[in-house]
């Protein structure tokens, strides 16, 4: 083969190359950029689910639709356990969700659908421990709940805008209530078993402080009270109301007493059942000092 064959042959073989390789290129390339525009429309992306992979292809953070068409959001740790999740309910309220090692979820806030929003805390066995949100009535409220998920404290705010604090007993029923009424004045009130008020601790109109003993008939049977110049006094009552005995500071009226009475700080009362003077160591002293 001359020189002149041999230049002329590498010429075709070089041009077959270049017409070869612009065909190849073409109809290689045409399939994935189809497959490409199936999922981008201009420069958004599109999918049902979106995996976020760390360096040794483990998923760390999941953006999918759910079963029921609403979407999620979810931090996977280095065990590919869910730790956090962010989600839109059927009803378009969204949530999120804080987990534990465990995948319990131990913490949670959501928006309800009436626009209230709330937020739990929840131990390890899945029992609300704490709850921030709207009570019964739709007003704010915070719940303690023990081991066992049964709510043993509650603040909340009444319709009235007052507020109150209640202990409960292992079975729900509120035995103490410390609480604010129209004026600002505080009361502490007790309750028994049968969620009867027992005693009530308060501050008068007066800004005295009161202690009453209530029966299980609703009656006061007892009250301790420290009137506005500091003296103290305690009386008895019958399940009428009435007064039977009195220590200390006494004021009383005219169904009560002949005369009107300013009693010393220690003075003792005795009454009949109409509530009328029987005796009073304070006359008695003055009849004795008499003789």
């Amino acid at each position: 083969m001359s020189n002149k064959q041999f230049l002329v042959l590498a010429l075709i073989v070089a041009l077959s190359g270049i017409v070869g390789g612009i065909i190849a290129s073409k109809w290689l390339t045409v399939a994935p950029l189809l497959a490409q525009n199936r999922n981008v429309q201009g420069t958004i992306l599109t999918a049902e689910e979106f995996r976020l992979i760390d360096k040794d292809g483990k998923t760390r953070a999941l953006l999918k639709m759910r079963i029921d068409n609403s979407p999620s959001f979810s931090l996977l740790d280095s065990r590919g356990r869910t730790r956090l999740s962010m989600r839109l309910w059927s009803d378009d309220s969204p949530s999120i969700d804080f987990l534990d090692e465990n995948k319990n979820t131990r913490s949670t806030m959501r928006l309800w659908g009436d626009g209230s929003a709330s937020l739990n805390f929840l131990d390890k066995k899945g029992n609300l421990s704490v709850e921030l949100g709207p009570g019964i009535s739709g007003l704010p409220s915070l719940s303690i709940s023990d081991k066992d998920g049964k709510v043993r404290g509650r603040f909340r705010i009444s319709e009235t805008g007052l507020p109150s604090l209640d202990l409960n007993d292992a079975d729900g029923r509120s035995r103490a209530q410390l609480s604010l009424d129209g004026k600002d004045k505080p009361a502490l009130k007790f309750f028994d078993a049968q969620s009867q008020l027992r005693a009530i601790t308060e501050m008068t109109a007066n800004d005295a402080p009161q202690t009453s003993y209530i029966d299980q008939a609703g009656k006061v049977r007892s009250q301790l009270k420290l009137w506005e110049d500091g003296i103290p006094s305690f009386v008895l009552f019958d399940g009428n109301d009435t007064p039977r005995a009195s220590l200390g500071k006494t004021i009383l009226n005219e169904s009560q007493s002949d005369d009107i009475e300013k009693t010393a700080e220690s003075a003792l009362y005795l009454f009949d059942e109409t509530g009328k003077v029987i005796w009073s160591s304070a006359r008695a002293a003055e009849q004795s000092g008499s003789q």
